[in-house]
């Protein structure tokens, strides 16, 4: 601070991390601590030292139904290993969310939902040594910073913790709060866990249905209005450190694909792709990672499925005797039946070659082209 002559006053605060050289910053990773493994493969291997320091916000965004509170709860008894874990589960509730983590410990649901309280039991076993404490959510403490002020009381200053908000749409940042409009409500949310991670040194980890994922697909001309919309959540993504959106699971295979809309906490030296595909396993209750080796098996299986009325077709008039060229193939089958398009006959020519099935020569001049036969 300068006095009316441009003297250093006495008021002259100390300094603080609040303005930092680049040297400085570099110099203050040191200080972060070490990163936590949430546990959740794919996410951890995009992750410098393949892990969350302490004092950061992660956010899974994502419609309905797509896995973010299962990928949660996954974490949660992972890093309940290291550290406790305070969760409020306020859109499926906590007997949902218990569920989910009994199942993921290796109970049967079945089991769970016939003998509530034997399983009960087994799951404290199954825990063993770590912490999970899950809040009410339908009750006047079932708020952001309830929450963090009882985590505070029961963790102590200093210690590590993770903090847990599932849906935060449906959880006020403070009781008796009146934030005015939604977009200062989720910037007020925000601060609030920015403020109490970085200030405790804590984990915070939050769901939200709200995120960009509803206009990174439209058209340009659309992108303005869906901008307009998106701009009153905006705060979870920006004031993540790391942001993840979920997409609505493919009908055919399930696959939901993940894509990270925010990171900066980026493993630069394994340069992976942003985006990575999961699907949930009922046998283990979570998301597991799909690789891309598997994924195009599957889509590959799933295609030969869908053609093989057309494949059925092809070599039917082939084995009639008759050399047959690509478009008195598709003359002859047109309109036989389901899934007898050209564009299904041509696919399924194709794969009968790659299969060795028929064979094809090309011929020059007039009525020329390829012509198949069974080989």
């Amino acid at each position: 601070m300068f006095d009316s002559l441009g003297q250093t006053s006495s008021e002259t605060k100390p300094p603080s991390d609040l303005d930092l050289s680049p040297a400085a910053v570099l110099a203050s990773m040191a200080k972060d601590g070490d990163p936590v493994p949430t546990g959740f493969a794919p996410l951890d291997a995009r992750l410098r030292r393949g892990g969350v320091p302490p004092g950061r916000v992660i956010s899974v965004g994502g419609a309905p139904f797509v896995g973010k509170t299962t990928v949660v709860a996954d974490i949660a008894l992972h890093v309940s290993q290291k550290m406790p874990v305070y969760a409020l589960f306020s859109d499926e509730g906590r007997t949902q969310a218990a569920m989910r983590m009994g199942v993921m410990m290796g109970i049967p649901l079945e089991q769970i939902e016939e003998d509530p309280a034997k399983c009960a039991t087994r799951l404290e076993e199954a825990l063993g040594e770590r912490s999970i404490t899950l809040r009410k959510p339908d009750c006047d403490l079932a708020t952001a910073a309830d929450l963090f002020d009882f985590a505070a009381s029961r963790t102590g200053a200093g210690n590590p913790a993770m903090v847990i908000l599932d849906s935060i749409q449906t959880i006020p940042a403070r009781r008796e709060l009146d934030a005015g409009s939604e977009r200062e409500a989720y910037k007020l949310f925000m601060q609030l866990c920015r403020e109490r991670a970085s200030g405790n040194g804590w984990i915070v980890l939050l769901t939200s249905q709200s995120n960009r994922a509803s206009y990174s697909r439209r058209r340009a001309e659309e992108n303005s209005v869906a901008m307009a919309s998106f701009s009153g959540t905006a705060a979870i993504e920006f004031l993540s450190d790391v942001a993840l959106v979920m997409s609505l699971p493919n009908e055919s295979d399930q696959i939901v694909k993940v894509e990270m809309v925010k990171n900066r906490l980026v493993n630069s030296q394994n340069r992976l792709p942003k985006s990575f595909n999961v699907r949930y396993d009922s046998a283990s209750g979570r998301m597991l990672e799909v690789d891309e080796s598997s994924l195009e098996a599957a889509n590959a299986e799933a295609t030969r499925i869908k053609l093989a009325p057309a494949m059925s077709a092809v070599m039917g008039e082939l084995a009639k005797g008759q050399e047959l060229s690509g478009s008195e193939l598709e003359r002859r089958l047109k309109g036989r039946g389901p899934g007898t398009g050209t564009t299904s006959v041509r696919m399924a020519v194709r794969l009968l070659e790659s299969d060795e099935k028929i064979t094809s020569v090309y011929r020059e001049g007039k009525g020329g082209g390829y012509f198949y036969a069974v080989r």
